[in-house]
């Protein structure tokens, strides 16, 4: 979506309590190598956060890119001060372990993010994983995966 709308949606959801907002970074912009641009855009978005005094935690599709964007993108998040950083939109398809993977080396490279890993998470043993790669958060998508997830720790 186009920035004002982003903007105005942020400002929408605050009037109606949230106290984060969880923002999809605009693929094409990174893909056409228009990282000014995107700059100008997450910075907008940010400023009103900041005025909001909510947080703003951006969101990736590394299946998307090349690491070569992954790292541009990741470098612009932490020269912004961006907190927190998810891998990707958690979408069904998204592997947990190539999630985690992604979340480490945007970790690596830029060991300032947060970096809280998202993907199809059901199994302790991606907990496991996740601790292990020593990422930031992990988000669940439902109670029962958490649960699953727990269940004998």
């Amino acid at each position: 979506a186009d920035a004002s709308v982003k903007n105005h949606a942020i400002l929408n959801i605050v009037r109606k309590g949230a106290n984060a907002v969880d923002l999809v970074v605009n693929p094409h912009l990174i893909t056409n190598g228009k990282l000014e641009v995107l700059e100008k855009d997450i910075s907008g978005h940010q400023e009103i956060c900041k005025e909001q005094n909510i947080s703003l935690r951006l969101m990736l599709e590394y299946r998307t890119y090349k690491a070569e964007h992954l790292s541009n993108i990741c470098g612009l998040i932490d020269k912004l001060g961006i907190e927190y950083v998810f891998p990707s939109t958690g979408h069904r398809l998204d592997s947990c372990d190539e999630n985690v993977l992604a979340g480490k080396y945007m970790k690596k490279k830029y060991p300032k993010l947060n970096v809280i890993t998202n993907g199809n998470i059901w199994q302790k043993t991606h907990y496991v994983a996740i601790v292990q790669a020593e990422l930031f958060g992990v988000r669940f998508n439902s109670v029962h995966a958490a649960k699953n997830c727990f269940v004998g720790v």
